[in-house]
């Protein structure tokens, strides 16, 4: 019996802009990080005891939730579709403490217009610099709290009424574990992942901030939503049989060659998938009749029947071609 297995780590993420081909943000410090898909049903029912006769199906959504531990101003830029600028902007300076001599001080930088100061009694009054000096009427020789504006070089994200999020590629990062340890690594990628320009920003004492993404996917060229990858650890072969394409061969002295190609069945869900010529073996039962190379190539060499036989080596599994050399 196969060892259960178990998701129990948050994912990694990527974003990348398809358009402009680069990463615009990684996240490694997530605390949820989640796919959720919704179906709509129409349900259609009749008869004696109102039965269910017919449910249909429509309107599938799939909905990502980000949330990171660490502080990101990356994550606003992107819910809010716009770009993180930096350039000179006059930036506050809230309650730097200021001591007068004589009711005059100087303040930590160059005021852009004017200083508002909070005394020793808590009045407030607005006072002109001349540059960063400071006189206070009645302040005297005490401690005051001065809040102003200066330049200075800053990040800025704008928060504008018309701008709404862009589409991004998103890939989720985790493992498959068991009581052995990794069993797989999975990737989840998203081809089309649109944020819903929704956040919230609380800031809380004694608890940290974090940084939200939510939004969903919109259906690409090929009318899927996401592709989920599963890459085992050390490969399995959940194979119960193997089968070769063609089945039977048939050669002449025009058409000498023939290319096989080796599936592995396997049992619903999973798909039927073609194995790679060099995890198998062909042997051909009469090489005066017909060769086979190690990459499945059939070669007529004359005429006769002659029997291929493909054996899968890590399982053993075989199968066998008819092939006819006219």
């Amino acid at each position: 019996m196969a060892d259960k297995q178990f998701i129990v780590d948050v994912a990694d993420i990527q974003l990348r802009d398809t358009v402009n081909d680069v990463i615009v943000l990684t996240g490694k410090t997530l605390l949820n990080s989640g796919l959720a898909q919704t179906v709509q049903n129409l349900e259609i029912k009749g008869g004696k005891g109102d039965k269910l006769l017919f449910d249909y199906s429509y309107g599938k959504q799939l909905s990502v939730t980000i949330e990171d531990a660490s502080w990101r101003e990356e994550y606003l830029a992107i819910a809010n579709g716009t770009t993180i600028a930096t350039s000179l902007q006059n930036y506050w300076i809230f309650e730097e403490s200021v001591t007068l001599s004589g009711g005059v001080g100087t303040v930590a930088q160059t005021p852009v217009g004017k200083v508002y100061v909070e005394k020793t009694d808590g009045t407030k009054v607005t006072v002109t610099p001349s540059t960063k000096s400071i006189t206070v009427a009645g302040g005297g020789n005490t401690t005051v709290k001065c809040s102003y504006q200066y330049n200075v070089s800053v990040n800025s994200i704008v928060i504008a009424a018309n701008d709404f999020p862009d589409t991004y590629e998103l890939s989720m990062f985790t493992e498959i574990m068991n009581s052995s340890g990794k069993v797989a690594d999975i990737q989840i990628v998203v081809d089309k992942f649109k944020a819903s320009g929704a956040f919230d920003l609380n800031f809380g004492a004694g608890k940290a901030a974090t940084s939200k993404l939510e939004g969903k996917a919109l259906a690409n060229l090929s009318d899927n939503y996401a592709t989920i990858f599963i890459k085992p650890v050390v490969a399995s072969n959940n194979f119960i049989a193997i089968a070769s394409y063609p089945s039977a061969v048939t050669l002449n002295a025009t058409n000498t060659t023939q290319q096989l190609t080796v599936y592995g069945i396997r049992n619903n869900p999973y798909s039927n998938m073609v194995i790679p010529a060099a995890d198998c073996s062909f042997v051909s039962g009469t090489t005066a009749t017909c060769t086979i190379n190690a990459n499945g190539l059939i070669t007529r060499i004359a005429s006769g029947n002659s029997i291929i036989t493909v054996t899968h080596t890590a399982t053993g599994l075989t199968d066998q071609i008819n092939v006819t050399c006219s």
